[in-house]
């Protein structure tokens, strides 16, 4: 079973099988950003359904522009304190080429990085948490000298340590069921202990 899912073009091999185990997305309303979300700070600016999504989706893309030393949109998450956690979102430069910047208190911790207008880049970071407070703000320049204004889409955060694909949520975290691959005969896919398969 091949479940295409968002951001399968970004892959190195778009190609590949992808077979992902069940993971629940805790991040609320990930294209809309009101459900669960903060009001934008004060000299920031907030956009929704700027552009399309990474997907290729109209209207599916935030744009968030925040000044230095100000913060966007933030979420509140309730975590396990000394879990893996696996935080992503796509990011692409709005305008121009810049940086992407987040503050995630799983490890409360700031980090940040080079985007690009030409092409979406999925941005992750795997930590463990040393609280119950998985907050994710998406652009986030407090305490920095710089400035960002960035595109976003599909903002994860789920508990495992690494990240599988994205998964869409409204009103609620949501849970994709894992997927399996299977053949009723192992005889006719198992070679000295090895699995075989080839495209058709």
């Amino acid at each position: 079973v091949d479940q295409a899912g968002i951001g399968r073009a970004l892959d190195a091999d778009p190609a590949a099988l992808v077979i992902d185990e069940a993971r629940t997305n805790l991040v609320t309303d990930n294209r809309g950003y009101v459900t669960g979300w903060s009001a934008t700070g004060t000299g920031a600016t907030f956009t929704a359904g700027f552009s399309a999504g990474v997907d290729g989706t109209a209207g599916k893309a935030a744009r968030m522009t925040t000044p230095a030393g100000d913060y966007c949109r933030y979420i509140n998450i309730t975590i396990v304190q000394g879990a893996r956690y696996a935080y992503t979102a796509f990011h692409r430069g709005a305008v121009s080429d810049g940086l992407w910047s987040w503050w995630e208190w799983a490890d409360n911790a700031k980090s940040n990085g080079s985007i690009t207008l030409a092409q979406w880049q999925r941005i992750s970071r795997v930590v463990t948490s040393t609280g119950t407070n998985g907050l994710f703000s998406t652009a986030d320049c407090q305490g920095q000298a710089f400035s960002v204004d960035v595109l976003i889409d599909v903002p994860q955060v789920e508990q495992g340590a690494f990240p599988t694909e994205a998964i869409i949520t409204i009103s609620s975290p949501a849970t994709r069921a894992g997927a399996r691959l299977w053949h009723p005969s192992l005889n006719q896919i198992m070679t000295g202990g090895r699995l075989s398969m080839r495209a058709i």
